[in-house]
C-alpha cells in the first residue's frame, strides 16, 4: 500500500505535466498559427521556416503550461509529510 501511496504522489503531477505540456502546444499552436498566417507574414509570403518558428513558439508556451501543471499538482502531493 505504501508503494501505491508513494508512486501515485509522484505519478499523478508528472501525468499532469504531460498532459498540460500537449494541451499547451495546441492551445498556443492554432491562435499563433492564424495569426501569423494573417497578421505577421501575407499568405503568399510564407515559408517553412515561418511554419517551424511557429512549432517552436508553440513548444516554449507547452512547456510553461505543463510546467504550470505539474507544479500545481505538485504543490498538493509533494509534501515533507511521510
Amino acid at each position: 500500500m505504501q508503494k501505491i501511496k508513494l508512486f501515485a504522489n509522484y505519478s499523478i503531477p508528472v501525468i499532469w505535466g504531460v498532459v498540460g505540456l500537449v494541451v499547451g502546444c495546441v492551445a498556443f499552436y492554432l491562435p499563433v498559427a492564424i495569426m501569423w498566417e494573417r497578421i505577421i507574414v501575407k499568405p503568399e509570403n510564407i515559408t517553412p521556416s515561418d511554419g517551424l518558428t511557429v512549432i517552436i513558439l508553440s513548444v516554449i508556451a507547452g512547456i510553461f503550461i505543463g510546467a504550470a501543471a505539474l507544479f500545481g499538482s505538485a504543490q498538493n502531493r509533494w509534501t515533507a509529510r511521510h
